[in-house]
């Protein structure tokens, strides 16, 4: 990364000296890599956040996985692949039980997931982001397809023209 040095500088401007301007706001910024230099600056911003429950972090990730810019999907997906594995009972308990709000989290993050699975393979970062997302399908492991929302499923397939990967996902999915 060869601007990392002034990323860093940029973020601990906006996080540090200036976070008591960005309270209300730092829910809404987008997971930061885990990296040593920026340790201090996330650490800043979980507690400007406070603590997250998982659905929150879920959420979290699922919105950053929506992002305009594909760096911040790529990054979003590695540290959602990290709260996956790290929270693995925490999942399993979320995926196998009736809690409604729990299946419309899990529902809209597959949804994000299976995009970033099709996203067009122009570049190298593009193809990093729909490994990262097949990572993140794994680590989340068999979902019953009850719990998620067909007709969302449905309409990734109808409006995403699903090919290659997502669509080998997806069938996975129906066969369930």
């Amino acid at each position: 990364m060869p601007h990392l040095g002034a990323v860093v500088e940029i973020l601990e401007e906006l996080v540090i000296k200036n976070g008591r301007l960005l309270q209300d706001q730092a829910r809404e910024l987008p997971l930061l890599p885990s990296l040593p230099v920026l340790e201090l600056v996330n650490s800043v911003l979980q507690e400007a956040r406070g603590v997250l429950s998982l659905q929150d972090q879920l959420k979290q990730a699922t919105d950053g996985l929506r992002h305009e810019n594909l760096s911040v999907r790529y990054v979003t997906a590695g540290e959602l692949n990290k709260v996956l594995h790290s929270k693995r009972k925490d999942i399993d308990a979320m995926l196998l039980g009736e809690a409604a709000q729990d299946a419309d989290v899990i529902s809209s993050l597959v949804t994000a997931l299976l995009r970033g699975c099709v996203e067009e393979s122009r570049t190298a970062m593009s193809q990093r982001l729909k490994m990262a997302c097949a990572e993140c399908l794994g680590e989340l492991g068999a979902i019953d397809p009850v719990k998620l929302q067909v007709s969302l499923l449905t309409h990734i397939v109808a409006n995403l023209g699903l090919s290659g990967l997502g669509y080998a996902l997806f069938l996975q999915i129906e066969r369930c």
